[in-house]
């Protein structure tokens, strides 16, 4: 299942996400026979030996052109014609370094918070499960919480009923599009730092030309090259998060095929993301309460 868990961590899935599939699927770790931790499954997403290369004091081992070592073994993860898929391996980089987060960094536990806003002061609304009589519900509502001089606080919705909402707006979005055999994600375009990192290549391959003829000093060959190398590895991460297919192209087949119910919420929130830009939550007509009122409601689109 690695190959699986590499996907789904790519897609936006968490560790503790990936762990519960690993664990719903009755996968155990080798290693202990037991299911697999939160440790196990990161390990198991991020680990080298999935893509071939060999680890020397933690490191992926690379030779003097920057390519990969690669060990004896046959890679897990790889492209259409079997060689090892480098892209998910330095987006997983970019991941693991912090330069690059497939989902968010702070879990969300409802659908639409951070994402809904106050129609007053357009701050963002959070979910919260509603108390009745000192006891915790299945309902909850989206709030205006006073945490900032210029936020209201004095805005709520029910939340259930925003969801759904939304979720039918967005899957009969998604449901005309494929039966339209369209796609709503923009045109891929290509990434815009190519040349440049091409150009670092070639001056690598260039300075080592120069040092092999002893034609550049030792001093500034070694602080050139690190130079080159480390911008080299900047834009190799930069490729990699360029190369990640946005959510509604990577998770619309997923969500035709599941359902909301059928994919984890990060990948949910990732999907309402690519479409709204926010879902602006209007006060009630006359300022007054009552039922649920869907005219409140205004999806703010890409």
């Amino acid at each position: 299942m690695t190959n699986e868990i590499i996907d789904m961590h790519l897609a936006g899935d968490n560790i503790a996400t990936c762990m519960n599939h690993l664990y719903a699927n009755g996968a155990v770790n080798p290693n202990t026979g037991q299911p697999f931790t939160w440790a196990g499954t990161k390990s198991m997403i991020f680990r080298a030996r999935n893509f071939g290369i060999r680890i020397y004091k933690g490191k992926p081992q690379t030779d003097d052109d920057g390519n990969y070592v690669l060990g004896p073994w046959e890679p897990l993860v790889v492209t259409a014609t079997g060689d090892p898929d480098w892209n998910k391996w330095e987006t997983l980089q970019a991941i693991k370094s912090g330069a690059l987060e497939p989902g968010e960094k702070v879990a969300a536990k409802y659908f639409l918070t951070r994402i809904a806003r106050c129609g007053r002061c357009m701050f963002p609304m959070v979910g919260k499960p509603t108390w009745v009589r000192g006891k915790k519900t299945d309902a909850f509502n989206y709030n205006c919480n006073k945490q900032h001089p210029d936020q209201c606080g004095a805005m709520g919705i029910a939340g259930r009923r925003v969801d759904k909402l939304i979720k039918d707006l967005i899957f009969g979005m998604v449901e005309k599009a494929a039966k339209e055999r369209k796609t709503l994600e923009a045109p891929e375009k290509p990434w815009e730092k190519e040349a440049e990192f091409q150009d670092i290549l070639d001056q690598i391959n260039e300075l080592k030309a120069l040092w092999e003829a002893k034609k550049v000093r030792a001093a500034s060959y070694v602080v050139a090259l690190d130079d080159l190398e480390a911008r080299r590895d900047e834009l190799k991460a930069e490729r990699a998060m360029s190369m990640i297919p946005p959510a509604i192209k990577a998770l619309s087949p997923e969500l035709l095929r599941k359902g909301w119910d059928g994919i984890s919420l990060e990948r949910q929130r990732l999907i309402v993301r690519e479409i709204l830009t926010a879902v602006v939550i209007h006060p009630s007509p006359g300022g007054k309460g009552g039922g649920f009122d869907a005219s409140r409601v205004e999806p703010v689109f890409r």
